[in-house]
């Protein structure tokens, strides 16, 4: 409202020194009218850059830099808009930190919990493997022997998952980036359940098997993420249905896709 009651008063001046100037031909009127113009046309430039270091000061917020601070702006009525959006990075740096903090403290949980299990399980495990070396009798008894080795077995497995899910969920986890052949690494894991699914019933069909793709991924995540979805298909697939692997090249990436049947109804 400022701003335009403004426009429109300098508007009027100019005019009415127009009149002055036609009206008693006296050409100093025309002058003064020039002058207040190019006065106003200074105020609207200087109001301008303040504009733009807002401006700066925004995307840079938006591009994560969030420790950007507009400088001393010298237009008043935008000093406070200045001051609100620093305080929103300071914000951001402030949560941020929290995040970070929360998340090292729930790995450094994780590691510590992890850590304390593993002692007693390798205990377990150890004793069990001596166990079943011994002149046992009982059947009943080595059967349970058994399934008490496969579990621990399981239960470190689980352990060690959680410290690698913790990891990745962190950023901490090493990835060895290597040139890998996409096809053969999904034919050798599509083999290893070639006897599960068959069990099962289930029916693998691969298309694009025969494409050389060369990927540059960590072949031992790679295979772990593969290893999970073929696992959960075993586990949660419709019996005597179809599974589905496919391989294609989308411009310059490799697709794997994979779809089958749950065998309970997914909502």
């Amino acid at each position: 409202a400022l701003l335009i009651g403004t426009l429109f008063g300098y508007t009027a001046l100019i005019g009415l020194f127009g009149i002055f100037t036609f009206g008693f031909g006296n050409p100093f009127w025309i002058f003064v009218g020039i002058a207040l113009f190019g006065f106003a046309s200074f105020l609207v430039a200087h109001r301008s850059k303040d504009l733009d270091e807002i401006k700066r000061g925004v995307s840079e917020i938006r591009n994560y830099n969030s420790s950007y601070k507009i400088p001393e702006l010298k237009c008043e009525d935008l000093k406070e808009f200045a001051a609100n959006i620093n305080d929103i990075g300071n914000s951001i740096d402030e949560s941020v930190s929290a995040k970070m903090k929360a998340e090292r403290m729930k790995t450094e949980l994780i590691t510590n919990v992890s850590h304390d299990l593993k002692t007693p399980l390798t205990s377990i495990i150890t004793y069990v493997d001596l166990l079943s070396r011994c002149d046992i009798s009982d059947e009943t008894a080595r059967e349970y022997l058994e399934v008490l080795g496969e579990k621990s077995l399981r239960l470190k497995r689980l352990i060690e998952d959680l410290v690698e899910a913790s990891k990745a969920s962190t950023g901490n986890m090493n990835v060895n980036l290597v040139k890998l052949s996409l096809n053969e690494l999904v034919m050798q894991i599509a083999a290893e359940y070639e006897d599960e699914f068959a069990s099962k019933g289930l029916r693998l069909i691969m298309d694009g098997t025969g494409l050389n793709l060369t990927v540059l991924c960590d072949s031992k995540i790679s295979y772990r993420i593969l290893d999970n979805l073929m696992n959960n298909i075993r586990k949660y697939a419709m019996p005597n249905t179809r599974v589905y692997l496919d391989i294609k090249k989308a411009e310059n990436k490799a697709v794997v896709t994979i779809r089958n049947i749950s065998e309970n109804q997914l909502n």
